[in-house]
This record gives C-alpha cells, structure tokens and sequence, in this order.
C-alpha cells in the first residue's frame, strides 16, 4: 500500500505541477539592444531572472535556419534549413519562406530534426504556436497542438491575447509549450540601421509588449510557474553601397544555380563552370571569403547538405553580395556567426531560472535541451545542443 501511495503522490505531482516554457523570439534584436535606452520590462527580466552577454547563433545567422536551431537544437546542415530560401538540386524544387501549398503549409519534407513540439508529444505535454519557423507543415503530427498560420501585420495586442488565451485552456487541453513571435527589430533593423533612432522605438513597443504579457500571466494565477525565455535569431549590422562585391557582373555569362542571398551564397553548377567561377571571384578578391564545399571551416558546421554547392561564398561583416538583387537595406544579417554585431538576446525569468544572474556567451543550438530540461521530458539524442553548456541558468 505505501508503494502504491508514492506512485499516486508522484502521478499527481506530475498532472498537477507541470511546469510551463514561452520561448519568446524578437528578430534581429541585437545583442547590445537593451542598453540603447530604459526599458522598464527588460530591466524587470533583468533583475528577476537572467541575462546572457549574447546568443550566439547558427551559421548562416538567417531567420528560418536560427528559429529552427532554436526548437531543435541542431545546426542547419542537420535539419535542413540552410537559408530562407534555396533549391534542392536532387528534385529541382525550390523553397522558400513564402512558398506554401494551396492548403498554405509548407511541405513537410523540408523541415527535419525534431522541433520540441514533437518532442513534447511524444512526452505526453501539448503546445502551442502564435508563429513559428516549422509549424506550419503538412503533416498534422509534426505541428504543434495548436498553431496559427503566419500573419506578420496580426498586432501584439491579439498575439498575447492567443498565448494567453491557451494557457487558460482546460487542465487537459492545456499547452506547457508555447511560442510567441515579433518581426519589429529585425524590419526596422534593415529599413533603417541597427544604430538608427528608429530601433529604440522598435525596442520600446516591444517593451510595452513584454510588460502586457508579465501582467497577462499575473492576472490568470500562472506567474509562479511559467517560464519566459526570450531570445532573437541573430543580430544586426550596418550596410553600405560602398561594401557591394558585383558577383553579378565578374560572373557574366557563366551558367550557374546560387542558393542563399546577399551575405552568404553557394553555387550549383558543373565542374568547369566551378572553376570559372572560383578563378573569377579570387581574381576580385575583397569583401569576402570564398571557400570549396570541402575546405569550409569545421566551425561553421555548414556541410553535409545537398543544396550546399561546391562553392560557398561568404561576404565580410557589412559587405553584400549582388547576385539577383542590388542593395537595398541598411542593416543586414547572416554572416559569419562570430561576429559579435550577428549574436542575439539570451533572457530568462521563472521559478527554473536564477534572478538577477548575468552569464557570458550562449549559444542557440542548446536553448533545446534547457527546455526539454525544464519541462522534464527527454530530448531528441540526435541534437548538436548541449545542457551542460547552458544550464548554470538554472536554479539548480
């Protein structure tokens, strides 16, 4: 009988006492954002919880392959992300971020590895998803329980109210997983500059935001046992039409595929094109690196897929590639990720997390595995994330 007892005490603890994650995302917000003026919810996260140095992300330092890394905790090369946009030269079928079907999700196939939606399925515990990069595909069972489909002009105002509305769902029916997305630093950050008057008025919507959800949460008697982590895909640095390398022109007339964009490209074609191509660039020789699919540095972790071509070409911090389209942001992303102006916010605040506790450099790809550590349910074992790199976040 008294082995019994236990087994229905711990049964209990565990329907009962299910801790909560809100992994909260801000695109593009730099590392050094939250110092550029007094932002009261920030400051309140600060003082309450943990603040990381920087995050530091994956390579490329893109949206769709940063936000993917984040719920999985593998490099691009892995789950397959490798930009925003790039064709598949075994199929010829190309993606992109706005690529859907007519039901409009993305196909399945894309998305590999396994985001902590399916990993907190597969444990029994539901999710929820106001945007995110991966749950909007085909197949039902690689979504979250509950998802939205992308609507970048839907206003914060909604966004929380959803996230809210979830964590007020019947005891059963309730996600512990959720994820909330916001584009403004990373839209403001390549209309008009990381270091222009305009982002402190990004930062300070998002701010307001922050505190409406701190509040939201009070209100509905969850404060003590939701777990809020913020964090952003990448950084941001200034662009100039004096930092542009002319791929477009040194490769006239060479027949040639590229996937990738301004700050990191990768070629597709035959060997002799390839070499072309190589003895082209090098003869230019500045604003960038440029490397054989082979020889990339091992610490860029950026090999290993299909749609990586033979030749990678990586812009130096600032610079921008013209490939299919002339300059026309001053601030981008996407290069070499340790490039202090690409890393990230890592800020955490809940019953897991130290308060007022500043930590040096983490790295995105082991946001998975704290996660999976809080909400008490076993990670994927194919993840690149490690606990023991991140976890001195937590309480114990």
């Amino acid at each position: 009988m008294k082995g019994l007892f236990w087994r229905i005490l711990l049964l209990a603890t565990l329907t009962f006492a299910k801790p909560y994650v809100l992994l909260i995302s801000w695109d593009g917000f730099r590392w050094d954002y939250p110092d550029k003026g007094d932002f009261s919810a920030l400051k309140y996260m600060q003082e309450n919880g943990v603040r990381a140095q920087s995050l530091q992300p994956v390579f490329p330092s893109k949206t769709f392959p940063n936000h993917y890394s984040l719920v999985t905790g593998m490099y691009p090369a892995r789950h397959g992300m490798i930009f925003n946009s790039f064709t598949d030269p075994r199929t010829g079928i190309f993606y992109s971020t706005r690529r859907k079907t007519k039901n409009g999700l993305f196909p399945t196939d894309w998305y590999r590895g396994e985001p902590i939606w399916i990993t907190a399925r597969r444990n029994g515990i539901k999710s929820a998803s106001v945007f995110w990069v991966g749950t909007e595909v085909i197949d039902k069972q690689r979504r979250p329980d509950y998802f939205e489909f992308y609507n970048h002009y839907m206003p914060h105002e909604t966004r929380i109210a959803k996230i809210l509305e979830h964590l007020q769902r019947p005891r059963a029916e309730r996600p512990h997983f959720l994820s909330l997305y916001f584009s403004d630093t990373d839209d403001y950050g390549h209309k008009f500059g990381p270091d222009s008057r305009e982002i402190p008025r990004a930062i300070r919507k998002l701010d307001q935001s922050l505190g409406r959800i701190f509040r939201g949460i009070e209100e509905i008697g969850l404060a003590d046992s939701v777990n809020i982590i913020l964090v952003s895909d990448h950084g941001m640095t200034e662009t100039s039409p004096q930092r542009v390398v002319p791929v477009d022109s040194l490769l006239s007339g060479l027949e040639y595929t590229v996937n990738g964009s301004g700050q990191v490209s990768s070629f597709l074609a035959d060997a002799g094109t390839v070499d072309r191509i190589e003895k082209r660039l090098r003869a230019y020789g500045r604003g960038f690196n440029l490397y054989r699919r082979d020889n990339i540095p091992a610490y860029y972790h950026f090999s290993g897929h299909p749609a990586i071509g033979p030749l990678v070409l990586i812009a130096d911090p600032g610079w921008y590639l013209r490939i299919k389209f002339p300059l026309s942001s001053r601030g981008a992303h996407g290069y070499d990720n340790r490039f202090l102006e690409m890393h990230g916010i890592f800020m955490a605040m809940g019953p897991a997390f130290k308060k007022h506790y500043r930590t040096g450099m983490l790295r995105n790809i082991d946001v998975y595995p704290l996660m999976c550590h809080i909400l008490g349910i076993r990670p994927n074992p194919e993840m690149d994330g490690e606990l023991i790199k991140i976890m001195h976040v937590l309480k114990q």
